[in-house]
């Protein structure tokens, strides 16, 4: 009979004979179709996944009058889990699904409409996300539009503000331009003079290294009358013969070394005349290897 619940929810077919009473162990019961319907059922191949297949969405095509067919069933006292487990486990579990599937009709009833207000709103909610979500595109849109319009904006005002401070600084630094012109225009003949002392000076440069070459090269034997003897009669004459432009009062020791230099040889005890000076020069200026000769001990 068990069986028989599961023909009526698959909608198969019960035995056409007559329904009527019989008497099982003293109880009550409705003929049982298991010969006709139930037997070939279980011996189906696709019995189990038939069952599978139906909690899906067939369940939901349970309706009252299958229902109606399944209550003399329902109401039959072996029709319960313990009973049908006394006879086989696998039974029992029968009984179950069909309980299940009459009960699950009778909740549907009521969590159908339910079901369907959910859908409803739940297909409202995907249009509505829908619209919001088409905004959100025209609203990050015209946020970047935005964006874009502000940052060309401020990046005119910057250019704008930079112009302002660059020709604040020009007019500064024109101020101050002439103002400096105004203060030193009283220098411009000194600077005039010694430009061209220095252009003189570039021109006769070339003459000097020679002489002041010559000088480091040949004048280191001799004593300071022969040194001058030969600096002034031999060299400078020669370079004048040969056109070549030289300071005519060359000052070797002026020429060739600063008064600092001098000044620290000094503390480091080289006499402050002339010759001693030249002696230093000689010695720190030539590529050679000196001979130094003191007779006096300095």
């Amino acid at each position: 009979r068990i069986f028989d619940g599961v023909v009526i929810l698959m909608q198969g077919p019960l035995d056409p004979s007559p329904i009527y009473f019989e008497t099982v162990k003293g109880s009550r019961m409705l003929t049982s179709s298991w010969e006709y319907a139930g037997k070939p059922m279980l011996a189906r191949l696709d019995f189990l996944p038939s069952l599978l297949d139906f909690n899906g969405d067939k369940k939901d095509e349970i309706n009252g009058e299958t229902c109606e067919l399944l209550l003399p069933y329902l109401n039959m006292p072996e029709f319960t889990f313990d009973r049908a487990r006394q006879a086989c486990g696998n039974v029992a579990g029968l009984c179950t699904w069909v309980r299940a599937m009459f009960t699950y009709h009778h909740i549907a009833k009521f969590v159908a409409p339910k079901i369907e207000a959910l859908r409803e709103a739940e297909g409202k909610l995907r249009v509505a996300n829908a619209k919001l979500q088409s905004k959100e595109v025209e609203l990050a849109k015209v946020e970047k539009d935005s964006a874009e319009c502000q940052a060309r904006l401020d990046a005119a005002k910057k250019k704008k503000q930079d112009l302002q401070d660059d020709a604040e600084r020009t007019k500064k630094r024109m101020e101050a331009a002439n103002g400096l012109i105004d203060a030193l225009s009283g220098e411009r003949d000194r600077w005039t003079v010694q430009s061209n002392e220095f252009r003189d000076m570039i021109r006769r440069l070339v003459g000097d290294v020679a002489l002041s070459a010559a000088f480091i090269s040949y004048c280191g034997p001799f004593n300071a009358e022969f040194r001058q003897l030969l600096f002034s009669s031999y060299f400078l004459n020669d370079a004048l013969k040969r056109k070549i432009a030289v300071t005519e009062d060359l000052n070797i020791v002026r020429f060739l070394i600063d008064e600092s230099q001098i000044t620290d040889w000094q503390i480091e005890g080289l006499p402050s005349d002339d010759h001693s000076v030249q002696n230093g020069i000689i010695i720190t200026r030539t590529s050679k290897y000196p001979l130094l000769v003191d007779p006096q001990g300095q």
